[in-house]
C-alpha cells in the first residue's frame, strides 16, 4: 500500500483453465482410457497405447533388495515343503507356479492350487498372507464365501492375480459349485460386470 506494507492480492483461477493451458503447451499428459495390465518388475513396461493409463502399480517387494537370508531359511519355505505338499515334485510345482505368476503375470494359468485333506492350523492362512505380501493386497482377493465370487457384479476379479478361496471343504459350497469353479479356472474369456455400467 502507500505506507509500504505488503498487500496480498487474491485472484480466482479455475483449475480447468490451468489444466487446459498446460495441456496446450505440452506440459500435461492427457489419457483417453485406462487399463490394468500387470508386468514383471524386471521387465520394461508393456505398451498399452500412447494415451492409455496403466493402473497396475507393480509388486510391493520389487524395489527391496534381498537382505542376505536365503529363501530356504525362511519359515514359509519350510511350511510349503513339509505341510502343504507331500512330495518334492509337488513342492517344486508350487514354487514354479508362484515364479511363473511373478515373471509372467499377464499370462493366464488354467490350473489352480488346491490344498485338500489338510488339517486345521497347518499354515494355509500363512501361505495366503505370504502371497498377499509378495504380490500386493490390491492384486490378491481372499474370499471365504462363494456367493461373493459368483455375484452379478464381479468387476473386482478383473484386477485379481490371485483368488484365494478359504475353507472350501468337499461337503460345502465348494463341491456343489465345482463346475462353476472349473469354468472360472479354465475359461479363456470372462465377462466382468460393474455396477452402473454395461458389460
Amino acid at each position: 500500500d502507500k505506507k509500504g506494507n505488503p498487500v496480498l492480492e487474491k485472484t480466482r483461477i479455475r483449475l480447468s483453465k490451468i489444466a487446459n493451458d498446460m495441456a496446450s503447451a505440452g506440459r500435461l499428459r492427457i489419457y483417453e482410457d485406462v487399463t490394468w495390465h500387470p508386468y514383471c518388475p524386471g521387465a520394461s513396461r508393456p505398451f498399452t497405447g500412447r494415451n492409455v493409463y496403466n493402473m497396475f502399480e507393480g509388486f510391493p517387494l520389487s524395489h527391496i533388495r534381498p537382505n542376505g537370508v536365503p529363501f530356504e531359511q525362511h519359515a514359509i519355505y519350510d511350511l510349503m515343503r513339509t505341510q502343504l505338499t507331500i512330495s518334492q515334485d509337488g513342492f517344486e510345482y508350487v514354487l514354479n507356479y508362484i515364479a511363473h505368476k511373478l515373471q509372467y503375470p499377464a499370462k493366464r494359468i488354467d490350473t489352480a492350487l488346491c490344498f485338500a485333506r489338510t488339517t486345521q492350523g497347518i499354515g494355509k492362512g500363512q501361505f495366503g498372507t505370504f502371497i498377499q505380501n509378495l504380490f500386493g493386497p490390491e492384486n490378491v482377493t481372499v474370499c471365504s464365501n462363494l456367493d461373493n465370487v459368483f455375484t452379478n457384479f464381479n468387476h473386482y476379479l478383473s484386477k485379481c492375480l490371485w483368488l484365494i478361496l478359504e475353507e472350501m471343504e468337499s461337503g460345502g459350497k465348494g463341491w456343489s459349485n465345482s463346475d462353476r469353479l472349473k469354468d472360472m479356472i479354465s475359461a479363456n474369456k470372462m465377462v466382468f460386470e460393474q455396477k452402473f455400467k454395461t458389460p
